[in-house]
């Protein structure tokens, strides 16, 4: 190839890389499951990449010091700088914040220079006046081999085995609400304006301040981002807000960010919120208001909607992931009623399947019901109201627990008013309950002494009673 040309390559780049895998020997794996040591362009940094790898693969625990002697054995130290050039790459080259960004950024650029390469082979041939066989032939299989031997470079991956995961510990899931938000990608679907917004603007403000989450939950403070593609007035916003912050009794927080604007997710919109969580460590929570507009709205016609639902929503489910945020998406339901709520999270079971965790807000006559379900959520139902003058949102309690106080309520309500004894079917026209949930509650209180019967099927309040007698 020509000397003048020069091949892509980023030094700095490997070195960062390197670097990773000498301080953090776990990044190790991920490393060379996007590339090999041949992807790197400095010989010295394929050399410590081997070693690494050679090290990795047979399960043997390294530092900077067992690498560094490794390649005294390997008979290789002063060809790469010895230890003197590992301290260097430890102490000067910062840790990539994504290993996996930053790996398939050089699996591209190893790419290119095969590309180079096999460009100027194909050069010399069409400039070549020996006029032997097929050119565009040759070219075909130059580039199909650019491409096999990418792919023959990862072929090879390492298992794990199943004894060993007994002894590993993994720290718990980081959460952002407890019990109800952890790190991931979370859905929170609901229909139309039912206040999903300001529930998540709610939490938004909790987790900038450091505060109380529902008015209920205790959050640890970090900074949050807000893309608002649904409501791009900048008025309406401010409006909410001002009737949001009294209830926590703090200023504008300076650690909330918004945009009404943002580019789409496959046209710049990962990357910029990628570069933006780099930028903010400290972020903990980014809300997208709302999912489908922030996705991609190009479809493949080749693909079923299940697919096309699994290759739009996965960048950000593996963003949130690399980035230990949660990445908070908005969404809707449909007017389907189902016995699963979840069922109602419009699109297909690609939405379900492809985030992390799921949150979906119906109306109940208790208020508002939350349910959750996914891999760091219990399947739970909680009842939330909503303060209608504040914007603000308040945690009533688990369903279970709030939905038996408001019927016992009932029950008792009903009773009083009666001023004597009632029947279950009296009482089922006075309360709308049903039979079994009625049932259910009438012999609790006989067991607690709060209710007894008189007679076949009449009940009556205890006290109520002993004031007849």
């Amino acid at each position: 190839m020509a000397e003048h040309v020069k091949l892509p390559n980023d030094a700095d780049l490997e070195q960062s890389v390197l670097s990773g895998m000498l301080l953090d020997p776990e990044s190790a794996e991920t490393v060379f499951q996007i590339i090999s040591p041949n992807d790197f362009y400095q010989t010295r940094h394929q050399i410590i990449a081997q070693t690494i790898h050679d090290l990795q693969s047979k399960n043997d625990p390294y530092d900077i010091t067992i690498v560094a002697l490794a390649l005294r054995e390997n008979s290789q130290s002063k060809q790469v700088g010895g230890a003197a050039y590992l301290k260097k790459i430890t102490m000067e080259a910062p840790v990539p914040t994504s290993v996996k960004y930053s790996c398939e950024k050089l699996a591209s650029l190893a790419t290119k220079r095969k590309l180079a390469e096999v460009g100027s082979r194909i050069i010399q041939v069409a400039t070549s006046s020996n006029g032997d066989g097929d050119p565009l032939a040759f070219a075909k299989d130059l580039i199909a081999g650019v491409a096999k031997s990418q792919t023959a470079d990862r072929a090879q991956c390492d298992w794990e085995c199943l004894a060993d995961l007994q002894g590993k510990e993994f720290p718990q899931p980081k959460w952002i609400v407890p019990g109800i938000l952890a790190e991931g990608s979370t859905i929170i679907g609901a229909p139309p304006k039912i206040g999903k917004s300001t529930l998540c603007a709610n939490i938004g403000i909790s987790v900038s301040t450091g505060g109380k989450a529902l008015g209920c939950f205790d959050v640890e403070k970090g900074s949050v981002f807000y893309i608002s593609l649904d409501d791009k007035s900048e008025r309406r916003l401010k409006g909410r807000i001002e009737r949001m912050l009294p209830e926590y009794n703090t200023t504008w927080p300076s650690n909330f960010f918004y945009r009404t604007d943002f580019p789409k997710a496959d046209e710049g919109g990962i990357e910029m919120l990628r570069g933006t969580l780099e930028k903010h460590p400290d972020t903990r929570l980014v809300i997208i208001d709302t999912m489908y507009k922030f996705l991609s709205g190009k479809r493949d016609r080749q693909k079923n909607a299940y697919e096309i639902d699994v290759d739009r929503i996965t960048p950000i489910a593996t963003l949130a992931t690399e980035a230990g945020v949660c990445i908070l998406l908005i969404h809707h339901t449909t007017k389907t009623r189902y016995a699963d709520p979840f069922d109602s999270l419009s699109g297909s079971i690609g939405v379900q399947g492809t985030v992390d965790d799921l949150i979906v807000i119906e109306r109940d006559r208790t208020g508002f019901k939350l349910s959750t379900r996914g891999r760091s959520l219990d399947d739970k139902e909680i009842i939330i109201e909503r303060h209608e003058p504040t914007f603000t949102w308040h945690y009533k309690g688990e369903a279970c627990e709030v939905v038996d106080t408001d019927n016992q309520q009932a029950i008792l309500d009903a009773l009083r008013d009666d001023g004597g004894s009632m029947s279950p079917k009296e009482l089922m026209k006075a309360t709308g309950l049903k039979r079994r949930t009625l049932m259910y509650n009438l012999n609790r209180f006989c067991e607690q002494g709060i209710v007894k019967t008189i007679g076949y099927g009449q009940y009556i309040i205890t006290t109520l009673q002993e004031e007849r007698d």
